[in-house]
This record gives structure tokens, C-alpha cells and sequence, in this order.
């Protein structure tokens, strides 16, 4: 009995470790996702600036 309460106990404890390093992966994902979305609004935004300051030379 004591064996099998001790293997029952190791599989929570590998399903609890493997739980918490499958919701930590998702997390990186999702925080990867996030931080490339971000660069490229920001490269865009950049791009924008750079023509408008560019229009803006040619008028002076």
C-alpha cells in the first residue's frame, strides 16, 4: 500500500511540474507574439516619421 500511495504521489508531483512548465511555455509564446507585434507597429510608426520629415524638408 505504501508503495503505491508513493507512486500515485510522484505522478501528481510530475503532472503538477509538467502543468506548470506547459503554462510557462504558452506564456513566452504569447510574450514573444506580443513583443514582435509591438516591433513592428513601432518599425511602421518609425517608417511614417521618417516621410513625414522628409515632406516636412521639401517644403522648407
Amino acid at each position: 500500500m505504501t508503495l503505491a500511495a508513493g507512486a500515485e504521489e510522484l505522478g501528481v508531483l510530475v503532472g503538477a511540474v509538467g502543468a506548470a512548465g506547459f503554462f510557462g511555455l504558452m506564456i513566452v509564446i504569447v510574450w514573444q507574439v506580443a513583443a514582435t507585434w509591438r516591433a513592428r507597429m513601432l518599425a511602421a510608426r518609425e517608417e511614417q516619421y521618417k516621410e513625414l520629415a522628409t515632406r516636412y524638408a521639401r517644403l522648407l
